[in-house]
């Protein structure tokens, strides 16, 4: 539950989260041949199949870069953004949920994917995973903070809805997927609210002066975020084109 100081203090910066958004959802990726034939329920099962793995090899890792950034974290606010995404990345939201990995392994399954030793990441799924993996270690957290909210957690749908309406119209099944049902919008919405308040705080923490430069730091960070996503998915598209 968002306090009335907490609201203002993201209204106070919402030109600047405002900006965020923009650069994250007006990127080209987003309206590139993979993301468009996903969107239509137009990739055929083997593609959808190499598409998943490397997405398996992709995010699997998110639970453990979030406790990174907590680990890195100096301030109270800075924890609070990560506590309850943190749990629910580990199924320790609610009572008989699973850990996300086990989610999308799940899923993977029942497409048919075998998660065996032989299965590598493709070169540009290595890249755009080592950028995260980088950030959530080596990193301050409030750098990180800019990269897996608006940077990820508030522009998640571009990829995950689009990725449902395939998998779901390709295969057959009905009702809710339990991994995509966790990446609903109201949750992911939540997530970035919650981002948005620990970056909030954090500009309203330095002096006036600085704040111009961290904002425009964090608008680069957030911005080489979506471009890691970017290689992610053009590695796939480029794959996938090859296989033609």
């Amino acid at each position: 539950m968002i306090s009335c100081e907490q609201e203002e203090i993201v209204e106070k910066y919402s030109d600047h989260f405002f900006s965020l958004l923009n650069v994250s959802v007006d990127h080209e990726i987003w309206h590139g041949d993979l993301i468009t034939r996903l969107k239509s329920a137009s990739v055929p099962r083997q593609e959808l199949k190499t598409l998943m793995l490397q997405y398996y090899f992709y995010v699997k890792d998110f639970a453990r870069w979030l406790e990174a950034i907590y680990g890195n974290a100096q301030s109270p606010f800075e924890q609070a953004a990560l506590v309850n995404n943190i749990a629910e990345e580990k199924g320790r939201g609610a009572p008989g949920e699973k850990p996300h990995a086990v989610l999308l392994a799940e899923l993977l399954a029942k497409m048919g994917i075998d998660l065996d030793e032989r299965a590598l990441p493709l070169a540009k799924t290595q890249v755009a995973y080592s950028y995260f993996n980088d950030m959530s270690k080596n990193n301050a957290a409030w750098q990180a903070l800019y990269a897996f909210g608006p940077g990820t957690e508030q522009i998640s749908d571009l990829f995950l809805e689009p990725m449902e309406n395939a998998i779901k119209t390709e295969y057959g099944f009905r009702g809710d997927i339990d991994y995509f049902l966790v990446h609903k919008e109201e949750t992911e919405k939540e997530h970035a609210i919650a981002f948005k308040i620990a970056i909030a705080s954090h500009l309203e923490s330095l002096p006036p002066s600085e704040r111009g430069f961290r904002m425009e730091e964090g608008l680069s960070i957030t911005l080489a975020a979506v471009e890691a996503h970017a290689t992610f998915f053009s590695g796939i598209q480029k794959l996938l084109t090859t296989l033609h």
